[in-house]
């Protein structure tokens, strides 16, 4: 079949773009996507082992876990970490300042709630320190010059909001 052009606007009636080649988009769960395939291929390369207690990769921060059940890798990437739910809105109190993600989780790392293993937790915690064994590996380079670097996504840019954005 013929492709369709579908055209939408911010002002329909003066025909301003909804979307241009300056807007910046979330990435939201394309970011977890991302993040998983170098943290997978990280563990290919040695750097981390999915079944490892997840404390050991961490440089100044550690996760309280009252449970048995190491926390590790694996359930960081199944969303099944037992961490309590994540709430962004207080990280956008001045979006101009955001945290790095050091920062956030010395902030805001809360125990775990549930055994590692036990329960679905999209969204979590569990996300942001998946993300920051990143920047522990290497912090000379940053996760979005790693995807443009991976991928080859020249126009990959964050900046604004926790979450980044594609540009």
């Amino acid at each position: 079949g013929a492709a369709a052009q579908i055209e939408t606007y911010a002002d329909p009636k003066r025909r301003d773009p909804a979307v241009t080649a300056t807007t910046l988009l979330p990435l939201g769960r394309l970011s977890a996507l991302l993040n998983t395939a170098l943290l997978l291929d990280g563990v290919d390369q040695g750097h981390w082992n999915l079944d490892e207690n997840i404390n050991t990769y961490l440089n100044h921060l550690q996760v309280v876990n009252p449970f048995a059940t190491a926390l590790t890798l694996r359930h960081l990437l199944l969303e099944n970490d037992g961490f309590p739910e994540f709430y962004q809105g207080h990280l956008l109190e001045n979006p101009k300042r955001v945290p790095s993600l050091e920062q956030l989780l010395n902030y805001g790392l809360k125990p775990l709630v549930k055994e590692p293993g036990s329960i679905a937790s999209p969204g979590s915690w569990g996300a942001v320190l998946a993300a920051y064994l990143l920047d522990v590996q290497d912090a000379k380079i940053p996760a979005d010059k790693r995807m443009r670097q991976r991928w080859g996504l020249a126009s990959l840019k964050t900046g604004g909001s926790p979450t980044g954005g594609l540009q």
